[in-house]
């Protein structure tokens, strides 16, 4: 999940009339969105933009710029730009940048205890009196806090005059800088640290660290600007836009190299966050020879494990073992698409794998498969790579490793794990070990508890698991598997050796990338499902067309969405009840991905030979991209008369990749599409496979999604309650809430409204236990596909099935269950 950050660095004066950046950071912390930030200039007297630069300024010392949001349409599926601001602003940008922030894990992360205390113990054992560091990626400014504090704690006893302090020049400059690229994040960080009484000792920079540089500030950036003669808004903009740039370099100027670097820019997989470059360029160009980085190693290790389920979030694998679907067109249609995708996937998979090609590591909390007894380790857990980050890597890497076979079984998967040593002692361990290894640090455990602090369930960090790069393996105890595992500046990936058995299947006709690799698991998942997803839906075309072609009556069928599933099985569906028969039918595929197109053209060409109507339907179809096909419709709704024609049936899941790992209803995108169909074809019959939907809801217990979510107080001694609204913190007390509607107030001159906590989109069985069910499953209101696009609302009163329960919070009595979500 590559998220792209943006801030000011350049000034392209001669194309925009403004200064803006494009800084990039692979960064799951920012929810998967573009953030762009422009320096916004005064509009010119043409109402051009001109090159002077207008700043916006946080409550803090920390200038802000004016920060553009990219978001995707739900109901479009077009990007759009959204403004916001600070992070309580109390208009639409406001609300974009809640939205922003809510969804990282920024507020799983400063809940994790013992993250927090192993960080502060390799603090105190690190730092002396005059030490100055640098805290990369700083978030709410929590570890720059504690450095801090440690620092000031360490200074009580060393006598005044000392060095601690001072810059080049003679002045008093702050021991710690805590640099941050994501703005919203910047300007939490300033107020938190300025609430903890810290603002003399830490300095916050937004910006990224490879855009800080120690020494004195240069020359005057107003020489780079052009005067223009005789004009003195010329010399006014020229002037202006010097000042801003000398504060942009005074705020990228580190009076010396730091003796410390603490970072946490590392994610389930260690590198996608850009540990390697930062630190590359940080370790040569702001720390001293010598110097200390925290963390100080990183080792990764890995598993062989056997997992049905791993599998099939590799593979689509069609029917569950003894269970045959009805006979009816829908379903045999379905069996037959997932058969023929089966064989091809697997020649791909072979391909990819003999032809050296590695596999992504997909972040999963494997603990919750292991203790629904869907995971059985099978190898002894083995050290697969090692990172001294005090001296980063310069080069990608890769290796082949022996694991020793331990148990009996079928290999489906690698489990992979990381071990931190965050003051190179090998005492002080941060891990990501799965719960069935223990604490074990030979094992890539964390070493037990620290300070009496055990580690808990968090969503911040997880294990990761990668496919074995063929089908599954037999193994037995005393078997070598040999695997291969490399890894890039962001990216780790992992698979079987290749050996003799790369050659055992018929590659496919062309080099298809394995469904597996370019689609998600949870997608490969969903497209293995045959029961609940395609046989019903196949079977609902089939009538739709069966209604039409009985009569000898054309038909378009139009498939919306993403994925090869769903156009294939349409195609076959339709080719079982006779639409090939009727002259005058067509099909038309909505599809935007290049390599689900090549899925299906080739695919097609399978199915078509084990079934004639299907070949028969390829020679009357058609591909379109959606926006130049809906662009089209909006125009024909605007200015087309109502014609009569053939009847039009569409079909959809509905499913848009961009649109995964958000609210599921974000896919109703769906009904927005048919309805510009039906505007664009007044005169034609419009029938849509999917007739509603409706958005069911349920009471729970989720201990620990909740504790993870809750609020901020005192975290390992320092007040963290400034971050919790714009975080989304649940939980907040009123009173909190009304002190922060307060400050808010004051700042902008408005209210920005009462604290709703986000709504998340979260798998529930991955969240470390507790679940429970506290209430009959319920409606929340339905959706009518048949009627025109229209907001609409629910209402219902859920009844708890506890005695004398207290919704959203309480405990019932006599009951250890709590309604939290």
């Amino acid at each position: 999940s590559l998220t792209l950050a943006s801030h000011v660095s350049k000034c392209f004066e001669a194309m925009f009339g403004l200064l803006c950046s494009y800084a990039i950071a692979a960064s799951r912390r920012t929810g998967g969105l573009l953030a762009r930030s422009v320096a916004l200039s005064e509009p010119s007297s043409t109402g051009t933009l001109s090159g002077a630069t207008r700043l916006f300024h946080g409550r803090g010392k920390t200038p802000v710029k004016a920060m553009f949001v990219q978001q995707v349409n739900a109901v479009t599926g077009e990007s759009e730009w959204v403004p916001v601001s600070t992070p309580d602003a109390p208009d639409a940008g406001g609300d974009a940048l809640s939205a922003l922030v809510s969804a990282t894990s920024y507020l799983d992360m400063l809940q994790d205890r013992r993250r927090n205390a192993a960080y502060q113990q390799a603090l105190e054992n690190t730092l002396q009196p005059h030490h100055r560091v640098l805290d990369i990626g700083t978030g709410t400014g929590l570890l720059a806090m504690m450095a801090a504090r440690h620092l000031q704690q360490l200074q009580q006893g060393v006598a005044p005059g000392s060095s601690s302090g001072q810059s080049s020049s003679g002045g008093v400059s702050p021991q710690v800088t805590a640099c941050e690229v994501f703005p919203p994040m910047a300007i939490i960080a300033d107020r938190v640290v300025s609430a903890n009484g810290l603002s003399s000792i830490i300095k916050v920079v937004n910006k990224r660290s490879d855009d800080l540089w120690v020494g004195a500030p240069g020359p005057a950036a107003a020489t780079a600007i052009p005067e223009e003669a005789g004009s003195s808004k010329a010399s006014a903009r020229r002037a202006a836009a010097a000042a801003a740039l000398a504060q942009d370099d005074a705020d990228a100027l580190l009076p010396a190299r730091a003796d410390v670097i603490v970072t946490e820019i590392f994610d389930s997989e260690l590198l996608a966050e850009g540990l390697l470059p930062t630190l590359r360029h940080a370790v040569a160009h702001l720390l001293k020879e010598g110097g200390s980085v925290i963390p100080a190693r990183a080792r990764v290790f890995c598993q062989l494990v056997e997992s049905p389920l791993l599998s099939r979030m590799s593979t689509p694998t069609g029917l569950p073992p003894g269970s045959q679907p009805p006979p009816a067109p829908g379903p045999v249609s379905a069996v037959q698409v997932l058969d023929v995708l089966q064989e091809l996937n697997a020649a791909a998979r072979t391909v990819h794998y003999a032809t050296g090609q590695l596999n992504p590591l997909r972040e999963l909390h494997v603990d919750q498969l292991y203790e629904r007894g869907l995971l059985k380790p099978l190898s002894e857990p083995q050290e697969v790579l090692s990172l001294e980050l005090a001296r980063p890597p310069a080069h990608n890497s890769s290796a082949v490793h022996t694991l020793r076979v331990s148990s009996e079984g079928t290999a489906h998967a690698l489990v992979f794990w990381w071990q931190l040593d965050l003051d190179g002692r090998g005492q002080l361990l941060l891990s990501t070990c799965p719960r069935w290894l223990g604490p074990d640090p030979a094992h890539g455990g964390d070493g037990g508890p620290l300070h009496g602090v055990a580690q808990g369930w968090r969503d911040h960090w997880k294990q990761c698991w990668a496919q074995l790069g063929t089908g599954p393996k037999e193994v037995r105890p005393g078997d070598s598997v040999p695997i291969r595992v490399a890894h890039d500046d962001i990216n780790i990936t992992a698979s079987l050796s290749p050996g003799d058995e790369a050659s055992g299947l018929q590659p496919p006709p062309q080099r298809l990338p394995p469904m597996g690799v370019y689609h998600s698991p949870r997608r490969t998942w969903q497209e293995g499902d045959i029961i609940n997803r395609w046989a019903p839906l196949g079977q609902a075309l089939a009538e739709c067309v069966y209604s039409c072609a009985e009569k000898g009556i054309p038909c378009e069928v139009v498939v919306l969405g993403d994925g090869p599933l769903l156009p294939l099985v349409s195609l076959a569906a339709a080719g079982h009840v006779g639409m090939p028969g009727v002259p005058g039918s067509s099909m038309t595929i909505v599809q935007d991905s290049v390599a689900d197109e090549m899925w299906i053209k080739i695919a097609a060409g399978t199915l078509g030979q084990q079934h004639p109507g299907a070949a028969a339907l390829t020679r009357v179809w058609a591909f379109k991209r959606s926006q130049p096909y809906f662009k089209r419709l909006r125009h024909m709704a605007d200015s087309q008369p109502a014609r009569s024609g053939p009847p039009m049936i569409v079909a959809a899941e509905p499913y848009y990749s961009l649109m995964e790992g958000q609210l599921p209803w974000t896919h109703l995108r769906f009904w927005n599409q048919l309805q510009l169909i039906r505007d664009a074809h007044p005169g034609r019959p419009v029938l849509s496979v999917l007739g509603g939907a409706r958005l069911r809801g349920v009471a729970v217990s989720l201990p620990e999604l909740w504790r993870t979510r809750s609020r901020l107080d005192q975290v390992q001694g320092l007040q963290l309650a400034p971050a919790n609204k714009v975080l989304g913190a649940v939980g907040v007390p009123e009173e909190e809430q009304q002190e922060e509607e307060r400050r808010a107030s004051s700042s902008s001159g408005s209210s920005t409204g009462a604290h709703v906590p986000p709504v998340y989109a979260y798998s529930a069985w991955q969240c470390g236990g507790g679940y429970k069910e506290l209430s009959p499953r319920f409606d929340v209101m339905q959706f009518d596909f048949s009627k025109p696009v229209s907001a609409v609302e629910g209402q219902v009163r859920v009844e708890l099935q506890l005695p004398e329960a207290a919704a959203g919070s309480g405990t019932a009595a006599g009951s250890d269950a709590v309604c939290h979500a």
